[in-house]
């Protein structure tokens, strides 16, 4: 996936259609893309500062929040967010779709020129290749065949399946 606006579609052995994509700030589908949204009356710069900020939000960790906040590099706010005081993962595991979800939908509904690009995927399977990420992405690398397989992902692919719902959300309000 070279920039924003294109990727690549592609059929599995059963004629279902994948869009893979990777974590990168030249990925429109990656928490790392800076798009600026609005949620609360606060400006993030990406998915991946809002969500880190709702992580220190949900654990009261005002310092942490604050620093996130002031980053523009949405590696380093993922690297303040993996410190935050007070941090409870099954809490966290538990609670954090719905962040992730706010922050996609957010993301695509306020940004006129990334909504068609989400809408124009259809009901494509929106696949998160990260080979170390099993939660939001599907445990394995783009160029790893079974992407297109999803009884061989070791992921849980939480990203795809948040811009899924925000897209068949969007769809049923056009």
């Amino acid at each position: 996936m070279g920039n924003s606006t294109t990727f690549d579609i592609e059929l599995n052995t059963d004629g279902k259609t994948f869009i893979c994509f990777e974590y990168s700030k030249n990925c429109v589908f990656s928490n790392r893309y800076l798009s600026s949204f609005t949620i609360r009356n606060r400006k993030f710069n990406c998915s991946e500062q809002y969500f880190m900020f709702a992580k220190a939000q949900r654990f009261k960790d005002g310092d942490a929040a604050k620093a996130i906040l002031q980053e523009s590099n949405p590696i380093k706010q993922k690297e303040i967010g993996r410190s935050i005081k007070n941090f409870n993962k099954p809490i966290w595991d538990r609670e954090s779709y719905k962040f992730m979800k706010r922050a996609v939908q957010a993301k695509f509904s306020q940004n006129a020129e990334l909504r068609p690009i989400l809408l124009s995927t259809n009901d494509a399977t929106l696949v998160g290749c990260a080979s170390r990420d099993v939660i939001w992405g599907i445990g394995c690398e783009i160029t790893n065949p079974t992407r297109l397989d999803k009884k061989s992902w070791k992921g849980q692919n939480r990203l795809g399946q948040a811009l899924m719902e925000v897209r068949s959300l969007m769809c049923n309000r056009t």
